[in-house]
């Protein structure tokens, strides 16, 4: 009995061709001359016992052009990085200056004794709110991964600094002596970081909207 296989293929009336098509059966290849995309039905030469194959043209069926899916990214969503990209450049920028600026004020009270810790303290404590900020644009701006670990480890050594060390004056002075050393990291991480972001705004279109266009047969 003559079974009917019914595959999605190019062919044209069981002409040799360079595509190959399986024969379950007989575990060979047999190429079709292919020049229109079609539904087609494969009869078995020779009572299904030879491992050729033909395509009969009566059981052709012409497949449906293959429809367009569009997948668009969102045209509010580029905007939205590019301006968090630019706020965490800016936030990165600031933090430098601020780290100078620290750098400058403990000079005026330690070596020109002009001024008091109260300037210090307090420029100390905003540089906090910078780096929230960084932390937040990192992942607004969907930036690299190794920026936003950075970004964490800065804003560790920052608080452990600012927050843990100054109060460990009196009961460990050795240890609370890291405080300027520690800003030296924030400098550099600090440093590291703003160029980063000035480096993430060079780079062209690529918080742009992204269309994605996948064919799908029916």
């Amino acid at each position: 009995m003559t079974s009917v296989i019914e595959v999605g293929v190019s062919c044209h009336t069981g002409q040799r061709a360079n595509g190959a098509v399986a024969d379950p059966r007989a575990g060979q290849n047999e190429p079709l001359l292919g020049h229109s995309t079609a539904r087609g039905a494969f009869l078995p030469n020779n009572g299904g016992k030879a491992s050729r194959w033909r395509c009969d043209p009566r059981l052709m069926t012409q497949a449906p052009a293959p429809s367009k899916v569009v997948v668009a990214v969102s045209r509010l969503e580029a905007p939205m990085k590019r301006a968090a990209v630019v706020a965490y450049a800016l936030a990165s920028s600031l933090f430098v200056l601020g780290v100078l600026a620290q750098v400058f004020l403990a000079g005026l009270v330690v070596v020109s004794r002009v001024a008091s810790w109260e300037s210090h303290i307090g420029l100390g404590h905003g540089l906090g709110l910078a780096l929230l900020v960084m932390l937040l644009c990192a992942y607004l701006g969907r930036m690299p991964a190794r920026t936003k670990r950075l970004t964490w480890l800065l804003f560790a050594v920052y608080f452990i600094q600012a927050d843990v060390l100054i109060f460990l004056r009196q009961s460990v002075p050795y240890v609370a002596a890291l405080h300027p050393v520690l800003a030296l990291i924030d400098f550099v991480l600090g440093w590291h970081l703003a160029r980063q972001g000035l480096k993430l705004l060079q780079q062209p279109g690529k918080e742009g909207v992204a269309a994605v266009s996948t064919a799908v047969g029916q």
